[in-house]
Formats: structure tokens, sequence, C-alpha cells
């Protein structure tokens, strides 16, 4: 199961960036916490998260994007979900690409 949700309004408010990489990696840590508690509460064994933050370094506003990985539960997992999720993301998007060809009036 792939789940997505596109909400334009919430992505551009997120999009500004983290003052700092003290800030981005703060924000980060604390999110990672966050999904850890939700994790034993909702009692899910193997989390794979894959982060994305907006850090604004220096003193010209140079901007840039920061990935982070965190694995929680069974480290030796992690390749199995990130490639299981490679593959879920890539099928839905071909059933995407499909859907929309098959609507497409055919040529001669």
């Amino acid at each position: 199961m792939v789940t997505a949700w596109n909400d334009p309004k919430i992505y551009r408010e997120l999009s500004a960036p983290h003052k700092g990489a003290d800030a981005a990696n703060d924000a980060l840590k604390e999110f990672i916490e966050a999904v850890y508690k939700l994790r034993k509460e909702h009692r899910i064994v193997d989390v794979l998260l894959i982060s994305s933050v907006n850090v604004e370094y220096g003193d010209d506003g140079t901007e840039a994007s920061a990935v982070s990985v965190a694995c929680i539960g069974d480290s030796n997992r992690s390749e199995f979900l990130a490639a299981y999720a490679i593959g879920q993301i890539q099928a839905e998007h071909r059933e995407h690409i499909n859907t929309i060809m098959s609507k497409r009036p055919k040529s001669n």
C-alpha cells in the first residue's frame, strides 16, 4: 500500500527553509523521535523513514535540500523496506501512465 497526501498549500508552507543546518537537524531529530514513540504506541515493528528538509546556509541566503534516512526497528530489513517501497511507487506510477495513455486518441 502506498499512501500519498498531496496538499500544495501545506507543501509550500513546509518548503520554507530552516535557518541553518543545526535548526534542520533539530527538526529532523524531533520528528524521528515522535515517529519512534508512535511506532511503539501502534506496535509497528519496522519503520524506514526518508525525509527531506530545506535549509538556508550562510549569510548569502543559499538554500539546499537535505535528505535524512532513519531505520527504526530491525536495521537489517531497511534495504528490503526501501526496495519494496520503490517497487510499489514505480508500479503505481506505471499504472497512472497507462491510464493516461489508454485515454489518448488512437493514431493511424
